[in-house]
């Protein structure tokens, strides 16, 4: 999933950005959608914090609320979100400079007065370039859709019973897929483990193991006592 989040005063202009991308990821079958917002409020401060998959921010520098460099070093520093990438897309070339100089890992910047929507289109071509060859995240398919999932954002996959479907559970929504719980666990880091013949955890999303009674805490406050006796000592080892 691609969040592609809009920040842009101009009515105008913030439909034609709906429309070049809609237009654009209307041709790939990758999974999308489009948050728009013409100022800062508390919703886009929620999804600027909330889990929710690949972020891509297309941000207007000046606006009559907050300006788009201050948000976008608020997504960096304060959310701590080192990982979305941000387009600074504005009328002041002048400012190119300062959004450069930030050391906040820019992605690229546009002048909407110099044939916006041709480079606009050739950033969504390096997006999508990125997004298809991130190695840190599991690649599946929804609704015939293309959807990666950062690793650190899965907590459990599970296989359902008498079916060849597994369940994803993420810390922001839980997918359920046609696949074999192997295959899906050779596309898996090092953080992952089988706990179970049908039962796969990362490792990163444990709190706590409980050895007496065979119990996995974890982060989001749920838990699992089916850890088979032969994945016991992985876990000892990996908490002791």
């Amino acid at each position: 999933m691609i969040n592609f989040i809009l920040y842009e005063d101009s009515p105008r202009f913030l439909k034609e950005l709906e429309n070049i991308i809609t237009k654009y990821m209307m041709s790939l079958d990758i999974e999308y959608k489009i948050h728009s917002f013409s100022g800062y409020n508390e919703t886009l401060k929620k999804l600027i914090e909330k889990d929710c998959g690949f972020k891509v921010y297309l941000l207007d520098i000046e606006t009559k609320d907050k300006s788009g460099l201050d948000l976008f070093r608020f997504i960096r520093e304060e959310a701590n979100d080192w990982h979305s990438l941000a387009l600074f897309i504005t009328n002041h070339n002048e400012m190119k400079y300062e959004a450069l100089s930030n050391r906040l890992y820019l992605f690229d910047f546009i002048n909407k007065l110099d044939d916006a929507k041709k480079h606009i289109n050739l950033a969504l071509d390096r997006i999508i370039n990125y997004y298809n060859t991130d190695n840190l995240c599991l690649k599946i398919k929804v609704d015939n859709a293309l959807t990666k999932i950062s690793y650190k954002d899965i907590i459990s996959i599970s296989k359902e019973k008498n079916s060849n479907r597994c369940l994803i559970k993420t810390s922001y929504e839980d997918y359920c897929i046609n696949s074999s719980i192997s295959k899906i666990f050779d596309n898996l880091n090092k953080d992952f483990i089988k706990i179970n013949f049908s039962h796969i955890v990362n490792l990163k999303h444990i709190k706590q193991y409980d050895k007496k009674n065979n119990c996995l805490i974890f982060s989001d406050g749920s838990k699992s006592f089916d850890v088979s006796r032969n994945n016991k000592k992985k876990l000892v080892e990996h908490f002791d």
